[in-house]
C-alpha cells in the first residue's frame, strides 16, 4: 500500500519527538522555542474541499518544485512519488512566496512530508518580509522536526494571537522549510499548503449614505459594497437599505462583486 497520500486531512493522531535543540541552532532556530510536533497519520479520506469565497476556509498548495534554496551549493534529488530531498549541505532555507489577497486572515500552514530519520529533521514556518526591504518577522513557527518508520505525514502548525492577516502594501510573505543534518531520502517533501478565510474589511468611522449612518447594523457591510465598486446606491445620497432587490440589480451586485467573465 502506497502511504505517500496527498491532502489527506487527520483521522488519527501520534506525537513524534523533537530532535534536541543542538541540531537546529545551525539553521538558525531558536532552541528555546524549539515545539513537540504532532504529526498527523494519513488515512485514506477525502479531503475538504476549500470554499472558493465568502468567509470559509480556503487552502493554497504550494509544492516543492515552488521552493528555491538560499544557496546554489546545496544538491537535492526527487523519488519516484514526486517527494524531494535534500541530498547535501549547507543548511539552508529553501523559499516560496504566498500570494493571499490583502485582508485575507491565516488559519495555519502543513508540512507535507515523509521522515523516517533519526538522526535530523525538517523545520518548517511562515515569514514576512517589508515590502522592497530585507528586514523579515517569523510569523508562524514551528520549530522542531518528526521521525518515525517511514511515516509521511501532514503536520499543521495554528499562529497564536492575534491573527495575521495580510497586508500587501506593507509585507512580502514566504513559506520556509529547513533540512537538518539529515540530507538523505529519509527526509522527503511534497510540500506546503496555507489554510486561510476572507473576511470583510472593519466598520469604517465614516458613512457614505444618510440612510445608513455610522451604528446602523448594516452599516459595515453597505461600505464594503461601496469601497469593492459593487454599488453606488440608489440615488441622492440614499442607500435605501429596506428596499427590495430586483433580479436585474442582484445581476450587478454578484457580476461585480465576484468578477464574472468570459471569453468574448
Amino acid at each position: 500500500m502506497n502511504w505517500k497520500l496527498r491532502a489527506v486531512r487527520v483521522v488519527v493522531s501520534s506525537t513524534f519527538l523533537a530532535l534536541p535543540a543542538s541540531l537546529f541552532a545551525q539553521a538558525g532556530f531558536d532552541g528555546a522555542n524549539l515545539a513537540m510536533v504532532t504529526a498527523h497519520r494519513t488515512a485514506a479520506t477525502a479531503a475538504t474541499v476549500p470554499t472558493a469565497a465568502g468567509s470559509g476556509s480556503s487552502i493554497l498548495s504550494i509544492g516543492f518544485a515552488s521552493f528555491r534554496p538560499a544557496s546554489s551549493a546545496v544538491t537535492y534529488d526527487q523519488d519516484s512519488d514526486s517527494h524531494w530531498f535534500q541530498t547535501s549541505g549547507p543548511t539552508v532555507p529553501w523559499t516560496a512566496r504566498v500570494s493571499l489577497p490583502t485582508g485575507a486572515v491565516v488559519d495555519s500552514i502543513d508540512l507535507d512530508a515523509c521522515v523516517s530519520s533519526l538522526t535530523g529533521g525538517i523545520g518548517f514556518f511562515m515569514t514576512r518580509s517589508l515590502a522592497g526591504g530585507r528586514d523579515e518577522t517569523r510569523v508562524i513557527n514551528l520549530q522542531g522536526a518528526f521521525h518515525g518508520a517511514s511515516e509521511c505525514e501532514l503536520v499543521s502548525n495554528t499562529p497564536s494571537d492575534p491573527p495575521l492577516v495580510i497586508d500587501n502594501a506593507a509585507f512580502n510573505y514566504w513559506l520556509v522549510i529547513v533540512w537538518v543534518t539529515d540530507f538523505s531520502s529519509a527526509n522527503e517533501v511534497a510540500g506546503m499548503r496555507v489554510h486561510y478565510h476572507l473576511q470583510v474589511s472593519p466598520d469604517p468611522a465614516v458613512a457614505t449614505f444618510t440612510d445608513v449612518p455610522v451604528g446602523h447594523p448594516q452599516h459595515r457591510f453597505v461600505e464594503a459594497l461601496v469601497a469593492a465598486g459593487v454599488t453606488a446606491g440608489c440615488g441622492g445620497g440614499l442607500y435605501c437599505p429596506d428596499n427590495p432587490v430586483t433580479r436585474g440589480q442582484m445581476a450587478v451586485f454578484l457580476s461585480v462583486a465576484l468578477g464574472l467573465n468570459w471569453p468574448n
